[in-house]
């Protein structure tokens, strides 16, 4: 009877399963080589991989320069805002010496 909530065959379920076995059982053993427990991946699959590697490193790069550049933004912002109220405080005493 097939199970409606496995997506695999009973007989691929049983051989994940006795690799899985043999993988813990020389897992305590280092001088055996590893049991993998899955097969290796398609190329496409391995293909799909590194091209979504690619594009993630992409689109850190412009979060990072996007980062950057709204720091700068921020910084710039401050600065105007420190020249203004600088600019206010000389324009201040001036005007207190004419009263």
């Amino acid at each position: 009877m097939e199970d409606k909530y496995t997506s695999i065959s009973k007989e691929r379920f049983n051989q994940l399963k006795a690799n899985y076995s043999e993988f813990l059982e020389r897992l305590t053993v280092p001088d055996k080589e590893p049991v993998r427990v899955f097969g290796p991946l398609p190329k496409q699959a391995v293909e799909d991989i590194y091209l979504i590697r690619e594009v993630s490193a992409d689109l850190q790069n412009k979060k990072n320069e996007d980062m950057k550049k709204a720091a700068q933004a921020a910084q710039d912002e401050e600065e105007k805002a420190k020249a203004a109220a600088k600019e206010e405080n000389q324009e201040t005493p001036e005007t207190e010496t004419q009263n």
